[in-house]
């Protein structure tokens, strides 16, 4: 037996046009990003919005081990902004950045072409 809550839901998925479909599939992305950019601020503190992206990416393809080294490199890369105190990489919040990604940019976090 289904939970009462599970046929309405049925249903009104059911009654989506395609591009409703997407649009839904698009915005729990975003929310799956916004939330997981939120559980890294709190681990490590405030980064760069660059250094944020990587390591939302990280995470989401954490079971994929060349995504996982490919963006290992890019994290590399911005290593110098932790060891160089002087560095004028812009450190954000976590509300700055969900800002960001909620502004409707939807190259926020996408990973770049090889």
């Amino acid at each position: 037996m289904e939970p009462d809550i599970e046929q309405p839901y049925r249903d009104r998925m059911d009654a989506l046009t395609p591009v409703e479909r997407i649009q839904r599939c698009a915005a729990m992305f975003q929310w799956t990003r916004e939330m997981l950019a939120r559980q890294i601020v709190a681990e490590k503190g405030p980064m760069s919005a660059e250094r944020l992206k990587w390591e939302v990416a990280r995470r989401q393809y954490i079971n994929e081990p060349a995504v996982v080294a490919m963006i290992d490199r890019e994290l590399a890369n911005l290593k110098s902004e932790i060891r160089n105190p002087k560095s004028t990489a812009p450190v954000v919040s976590v509300a700055c950045v969900l800002r960001g990604l909620s502004s409707g940019r939807p190259r926020a976090f996408s990973l770049p072409a090889e």
